[in-house]
């Protein structure tokens, strides 16, 4: 079931209690009767880090969901499969001015090659970034930071990146305290 809806539960030999655990809270997630004028954006426990790298659990969990009306997400973030948009957070200031602390990103998770020029979600050795690529003439990749302060990346071969989706949208999150 949850693969049929586009959620892949892998794990180690050894290791099926945690498969049957995560199984278990999908599916609870996704009981009751779902109405198909919304769209149910699910929330990961997952930063991705504007800065030099934010080390996440293995197997993030279900946060929550935001529901939108289907109609304004797609007047919103583009007539596209909605399944495949996943919500994390912004940690660090490298992407700074354009994307601050705490954001929500909507990712497309389907979108695992630089498509064009854009920001995207990446997995650099262990450590999950959201960064700035450009295709340079060869097909040199550049990992870039908005914020001066950060130097720029070119991707060789031995660097072990691979993209796990694009960004689409950023929803600020701006709190301010007054108490």
């Amino acid at each position: 079931l949850a693969q049929r809806a586009g959620n892949l539960i892998v794990v180690e030999p050894g290791e099926w209690p945690l498969a049957v655990q995560l199984a278990q809270r999908w599916l609870k997630a996704q009981q009751g009767a779902r109405d198909e004028r919304y769209a149910r954006l699910t929330l990961l426990d997952v930063e991705a880090s504007a800065g030099p790298g934010r080390c996440n659990a293995e197997h993030p969990d279900f946060v929550g969901e935001i529901a939108l009306a289907r109609e304004e997400a797609w007047a919103l973030l583009g007539r596209r499969d909605l399944a495949s948009l996943k919500l994390i957070s912004v940690r660090g200031d490298s992407m700074m001015p354009t994307l601050n602390p705490r954001d929500l990103l909507f990712v497309d998770t389907r979108i695992t090659e630089l498509r064009e020029d854009g920001l995207y979600v990446l997995l650099l050795d262990d450590a999950l970034l959201v960064k700035r690529l450009q295709r340079l003439p060869g097909g040199r990749i550049v990992v870039k930071s908005d914020n001066p302060a950060y130097d720029a990346l070119t991707l060789t071969p031995e660097h072990n990146a691979r993209i796990v989706g694009q960004v689409i949208a950023a929803l600020p999150l701006r709190l301010t305290l007054f108490a």
